[in-house]
């Protein structure tokens, strides 16, 4: 709630990281009614903080104010399905948004899919990390037609998926799809990768 209040005297802050620190739902909402009164936030980092659904709602709402928006992280925060729609929702007029991670936060094919028509009017990401989201064929093939056309984007995990079948293909791309290194191989995606090659990989 502190950081909430300077925010409101820091109106030029650009790079907000407030990860790991469990502020919970109430600290969300005090740090998204802060950006809601006219922010140019583009960094915001809210990693691993247990916002729940309706601290995803509440950021959601201040993204919608955040225009210069191009660097999120609300991975393991337990947003769910409703928290993701709720961001998808404000995701789509973030035109300017690069990095995306959501990892770790349940979404299943229902969120993947309305995280992907909103990933459509974010033409510019380069990122996107949903690891460990339990996504399966149904969400896996909404993201590939949903990046279809995204040639900005590069760095793609999809790691811990087990409902993920080796029937699914996501669509390539002129660029390299991996995974930090350690974490798994590089993938060069000249043509349609296939889920089991997904797999192996990711």
């Amino acid at each position: 709630i502190a950081v909430s209040e300077a925010l409101t005297k820091c109106p030029e802050i650009q790079f907000l990281d407030l990860s790991v620190n469990n502020i919970g739902i109430e600290g969300a909402i005090a740090v998204s009614e802060a950006l809601k009164q006219g922010s140019k936030v583009q960094h915001l980092d809210l990693n691993h903080n247990n916002i729940g659904i309706e601290g995803a709602i509440a950021v959601s709402e201040a993204l919608t104010k955040c225009p210069e928006i191009h660097y999120l992280d609300l991975g393991l925060n337990n947003i769910g399905v409703e928290g993701t729609i709720a961001v998808s929702e404000a995701l789509k007029e973030s035109t300017k948004l690069q990095h995306l991670n959501v990892t770790g936060n349940s979404i299943g094919d229902n969120g993947a899919t309305v995280l992907s028509e909103a990933l459509i009017h974010c033409n510019q990401i380069q990122e996107l990390n949903l690891k460990w989201n339990e996504i399966g064929d149904v969400g896996a093939g909404a993201l590939s037609e949903a990046l279809r056309n995204c040639t900005p984007l590069h760095f793609l995990l999809l790691q811990h998926s087990p409902h993920y079948s080796r029937k699914t293909s996501l669509k390539s791309h002129s660029h390299y799809l991996h995974s930090p290194p350690g974490d798994s191989q590089l993938v060069k995606p000249t043509h349609a990768v296939s889920g089991s090659e997904m797999q192996d990989t990711l």
